[in-house]
């Protein structure tokens, strides 16, 4: 069983959204120590987009919070920073016992947009993904998104069932998903000229911890709007999505340590406890 596993993500910036941050809270106390650090582990990261970087807004609480007694990992949570209001990075923490008394502590990052982007953590960790994100996808057999925010919630909602996936461990043992049907994170668009009108984003999830991201977003389009969907892997697992029965996704069992790929798993820090000091 690999200790490196994944997780996913999303909240934001009021006067240009109207967002739903996470629907609920998953198994990790936000009180707990660990959660304590996974927050000041997120509020350390710098994140930049863009040919002339600017700084990614991090969304200050995680979007989800979750365990996966499964596969090891006692305690989790999901990070989120958006460039202009909509997703950009999706980045989770989490512990896994390595000895009896020791825990690793795991990174995941994916890079959610085409846009040249950079990571730096400490003196740890360097990331720069080369190649873009994911591809975006029509929506088969879906109607024209609604022109009001609570229609398209909705209608993200009956497309999103549509969805199944599975994920494959490095022994070979293949584990179903299970959908969390209400989207744990929503936004809105409130500037003219954007062109999406808003999205929102559904966990697929082995427990409760995220391994496939589907993100559904209404875009203006040419002639009418239309629905899209990409997915975002957050496992480490070989991963398969599949809408309305036929497979339209997949990835094969990730490599750690990879500092320039879009999706990065690896685990800097071993220790005992969480530290005690505030950043």
């Amino acid at each position: 069983m690999s200790p490196l596993r994944s997780t996913l993500a999303v909240c934001l910036v009021a006067s240009l959204l109207a967002v739903r941050p996470c629907a609920a809270d998953e198994p990790g106390s936000e009180s707990s120590p660990w959660q304590t650090y996974f927050r000041r582990l997120a509020h350390e990261y710098r994140l930049t987009a863009g040919e002339k970087p600017e700084e990614l807004k991090l969304v200050a609480t995680p979007v989800l919070k979750w365990s996966q007694p499964v596969r090891g990992g006692q305690d989790g949570a999901v990070y989120l920073w958006l460039n202009d209001g909509r997703p950009a990075v999706v980045g989770t923490f989490f512990i896994w016992p390595n000895g009896e008394t020791n825990f690793g502590i795991s990174h995941e990052l994916h890079a959610l947009t085409g846009e040249k982007l950079q990571g730096d953590w400490r003196q740890s960790i360097r990331w720069r993904p080369s190649d873009s994100a994911f591809a975006w996808r029509d929506v088969p057999d879906a109607g024209p998104p609604s022109p009001t925010a609570g229609k398209r919630a909705t209608e993200a909602r009956q497309i999103v069932r549509r969805f199944a996936a599975k994920n494959t461990d490095r022994n070979g043992q293949t584990s179903e998903l299970r959908l969390q049907p209400r989207a744990f994170y929503e936004y809105q668009a409130a500037m003219e000229g954007s062109e999406w009108l808003g999205g929102s984003l559904f966990s697929l999830a082995h427990g409760t911890d995220t391994e496939v991201v589907v993100w559904l977003e209404a875009v203006k389009g040419g002639d009418k709007p239309a629905w899209k969907f990409a997915c975002v892997r957050m496992s480490d697992l070989a991963l398969a999505l599949t809408l309305d029965g036929k497979e339209v996704w997949t990835t094969e069992l990730a490599k750690y340590d990879q500092f320039g790929d879009p999706y990065l798993c690896t685990a800097p820090e071993f220790m005992k406890q969480p530290p005690t000091e505030q950043p």
